[in-house]
């Protein structure tokens, strides 16, 4: 009776530890389009905003290390980008692929402004639609290969 209270006391122990865990922190990498981003130079076009004409000037260059410089005919500006989806908040994965940007060093607010998560909508050779989901009105971005 006793090796019996043992065993089911062990199995319960086992069950408890190895209970999935609802919430997972890990990020899955895209690396053929992150090869996309990295080739060529690229404007970006807000869609459906006043913004549009304000980011006619800046050319956005990807590079390999996952960082990114934004050009204007004066200056330059530097930050970090990645392709990833966090598989723990979304059922598909493969459905949910975001473009992460991040200024790192000082920029003007408008180009600040940019620095967000932006989930990729479509993708051509020459274009990659997205979405800004990062705030209470979601805009619409265009990134255009130039």
């Amino acid at each position: 009776m006793k090796n019996i209270i043992r065993f089911l006391f062990i199995l319960f122990l086992l069950n408890v530890s190895c209970v999935k865990k609802t919430e997972c922190h890990s990020f899955i990498t895209y690396p053929k389009l992150t090869k996309s981003f990295t080739m060529g130079v690229w404007h970006f076009e807000i869609i459906d905003s006043k913004l549009h004409d304000d980011y006619t000037d800046y050319t956005f260059h990807f590079n390999k290390d996952l960082s990114f410089t934004v050009d204007d005919n004066e200056k330059s500006y530097k930050g970090k980008w990645n392709v990833i989806s966090d598989n723990g908040t979304d059922d598909s994965p493969a459905t949910d692929i975001d473009l992460d940007l991040l200024f790192t060093a000082y920029a003007p607010h408008k180009l600040e402004q940019l620095g967000h998560n932006y989930h990729i909508l479509n993708r051509t050779q020459e274009k990659i639609e997205l979405i800004n989901e990062d705030t209470d009105h979601p805009s619409r971005v265009i990134l255009f290969r130039i």
